[in-house]
């Protein structure tokens, strides 16, 4: 495991899905009705890319894997006011973390598209997010079992209960604990809670968001996503 920034990446699933949930319709009120999982593109100059997403409490995690770029605005109060979004984001790279800020402006069409721009280091980049209705799952019902991925050197093992609680490690030497807990009955996403520890300048509890995914059944998969300003993890795991 790198120290700062970690990619563990498993790419049956990141060129495919998407997250979302915005917060706020109007000035104070919230609302779930936008939550799910996305898909869409991030477009500049011509060049179109697979660019996912998820937002929920008020906050935007979007990654554009062809970079190695996430965008985020962590938790943090977005300004929303008649479907539109206007918040500063972080840019966080692969292999070193935080390096810039960046500003999104975006509006939400019928509950089910995110659409919009990230002006990043003067270029503006547009992109739009589908709700993918595959992933309004109950939450928990096969989130249990144990997973793993191979890569960037390295072997990653986890074991979930029922209630989202797990366990794990990898080859590294490098030990993972904590929650998964569902945003609401009605959606396959989940708050991560991952404590990372014997794992040098690595240790530490980190927030992040996870779901069950499919590769060639429903739920095979799960996918962690953290993005935490000194610590980037992007994982899907292959059920065991």
């Amino acid at each position: 495991m790198k120290n700062s920034a970690l990619l563990l990446l498993h790419l049956l699933l990141l060129t495919n899905c998407g997250y979302e949930d915005f917060g706020h319709i109007g000035p104070s009120s919230p609302s779930y009705k936008t939550s799910g999982i996305y898909t869409g593109t991030l477009s500049n100059n011509g060049v179109s890319t697979n660019f996912t997403g998820i937002a929920h409490e008020f906050s935007f995690t979007g990654i554009n894997l062809n970079g190695g770029i996430v965008y985020s605005s962590g938790i943090q109060s977005i300004i929303f006011s008649n479907n539109y979004i206007d918040t500063s984001l972080n840019v966080l790279t692969i292999d070193t973390g935080f390096d810039r800020a960046a500003l999104l402006n975006a509006k939400v069409t019928n509950n089910n598209i995110i659409s919009g721009t990230i002006t990043d280091q003067g270029s503006v980049f547009s992109f739009e997010w589908t709700l993918n209705p595959i992933y309004n799952r109950t939450p928990y019902q096969n989130l249990a079992g144990t997973y793993s991925v191979f890569s960037s050197g390295a072997t990653f093992t986890v074991t979930s209960d029922n209630g989202g609680d797990f366990t794990g490690s990898d080859t590294d030497g490098c030990n993972y604990s904590g929650t998964q807990l569902a945003y609401d009955t009605t959606k396959n996403l989940y708050k991560l809670q991952l404590t990372v520890t014997n794992c040098n300048t690595s240790d530490g509890t980190y927030q992040g968001y996870s779901f069950n995914d499919d590769s060639t059944i429903e739920n095979d998969l799960l996918v962690w996503i953290v993005d935490d300003l000194n610590y980037v993890l992007l994982l899907s795991m292959l059920r065991q």
